[in-house]
C-alpha cells in the first residue's frame, strides 16, 4: 500500500488529471446529455356511493379521505409483481420501449422514481421519473388504467361472492316458503274454514299463516339483495367515469436533472475513473524499487547486515 501511495504522489499530476478531471468532465457531460424528463398527472377521487347502499369503495378506510385511500390502493398495487408484469407489457404493446432490456431498465427507474401523494381530500397526484417523455406518458396512463381496471375487477368480484352467497340462502328461502305453503294447503283441506260472521280462533292455523307470511318476507328481502348486488356489478364498470376521474392527463417536462440523471451521471464518472486507477496499479505493479532493508530481504533472501545513510556530493 505504501508503494502505491508514493507512487500516487509521484506523480500527482497524471492522477489528478484521470482521477478527477476526467471523472468530473465525464459526470458533467451525463448530466447534459441524459437529461431525464418528469411526469405527473392528477386524478380527483371521489366515494363511490352509487354502487348499492355502500359509502366506500371495497377495501377503503370510511375514516380516510377518498385521496388516502386512492393513495393507499395505488401504493400497495405498485408494490405487486403483477403491476409491474403488465406495466412492461403495456410498454411493449405502445411500443414505448423497444427490447426487453430497455422495459427492464425503465421498470427498475419506476421502482425507484414513482411517487403517489394526495394533494388535499379528492386530488391524487402521480410523479416518475424517466428517460423519455414517450415513457413518462405511458407508464402514467399504464398506471391509471390498472388501478382503475383493479377497483372495477375487485369490486365485481366481491359482488360475484356475495351473489353466490344470496342466491344459496335464496334458494333455502324459497325451499322454507314452499314447506310452509304445503303445511298451510294441507290444513286447509283437512280443516275448511266455516262461513261465518265471527271466526273460531285456530291457533295452528294461525300459526300456518304467519310462517308462509315470514318465508315470503325473507324470500322478498333476498331477492332485494341480489338485484342490489347485480346493480353494484354493472355500476363498477363506471368507475371510472365516477370514483376516478383525470383531472390532469399525464405530461411532461425536461431539461432537469432528475435522479435517473444523477444515476447516469455517477456511474459515467465511476467508469472514467477507472483508467486511473488501473493505471496506478500498472505503475506500482512495474516499479521495482526497494524502500526499507525488509524488502531486500524479502527479495533477496539473505539477511541485511547494515545500512548506509545517504552520502552528500561533498563528503564524497
Amino acid at each position: 500500500m505504501f508503494k502505491y501511495l508514493e507512487v500516487l504522489f509521484r506523480h500527482w499530476i497524471r492522477f489528478a488529471l484521470l482521477c478527477l478531471a476526467l471523472p468530473l468532465v465525464a459526470g458533467g457531460a451525463a448530466l447534459l446529455i441524459f437529461q431525464g424528463k418528469d411526469g405527473s398527472a392528477q386524478l380527483w377521487v371521489d366515494n363511490p356511493a352509487y354502487i348499492g347502499n355502500v359509502s366506500t369503495a371495497n377495501g377503503w378506510n370510511q375514516y380516510l379521505t377518498p385521496a388516502q385511500n386512492a393513495v393507499d390502493s395505488l401504493d400497495q398495487l405498485t408494490q405487486t409483481d403483477t403491476f409491474y408484469s403488465q406495466l412492461g407489457q403495456g410498454l411493449l404493446d405502445s411500443h414505448a420501449v423497444g427490447s426487453m432490456s430497455e422495459r427492464d431498465q425503465v421498470l427498475s427507474d419506476v421502482r425507484t422514481s414513482l411517487v403517489i401523494s394526495s394533494s388535499g381530500s379528492h386530488l391524487v397526484t402521480i410523479k416518475v421519473e424517466c428517460r423519455r417523455a414517450n415513457v413518462c406518458i405511458q407508464v402514467l396512463t399504464t398506471t391509471i388504467s390498472l388501478h382503475r381496471d383493479w377497483l372495477i375487477r375487485t369490486e365485481q368480484q366481491q359482488a360475484d361472492v356475495a351473489s353466490q352467497f344470496y342466491t344459496a340462502q335464496l334458494q333455502q328461502a324459497k325451499e322454507r316458503l314452499q314447506t310452509a305453503s304445503d303445511a298451510l294447503n294441507a290444513y286447509l283441506v283437512a280443516h275448511p274454514i266455516q262461513q261465518t260472521i265471527v271466526r273460531t280462533p285456530d291457533p295452528r292455523l294461525d300459526r300456518l299463516e304467519s310462517d308462509v307470511q315470514l318465508a315470503q318476507t325473507s324470500v322478498n328481502d333476498l331477492q332485494d339483495k341480489l338485484q342490489s348486488i347485480q346493480f353494484s356489478k354493472d355500476a363498477a364498470a363506471e368507475i371510472d367515469q365516477t370514483a376516478v376521474r383525470t383531472v390532469d392527463p399525464p405530461k411532461t417536462s425536461g431539461g432537469r436533472f432528475t435522479s435517473v440523471t444523477k444515476k447516469y451521471a455517477i456511474a459515467l464518472a465511476a467508469a472514467a475513473a477507472l483508467p486511473g486507477i488501473a493505471y496506478l496499479v500498472f505503475l506500482g505493479w512495474i516499479d521495482r524499487t526497494t524502500r526499507n532493508p525488509k524488502e531486500i530481504e524479502s527479495r533477496l533472501g539473505v539477511r541485511v547486515v547494515t545500512t548506509i545513510g545517504s552520502l552528500s556530493a561533498d563528503a564524497a
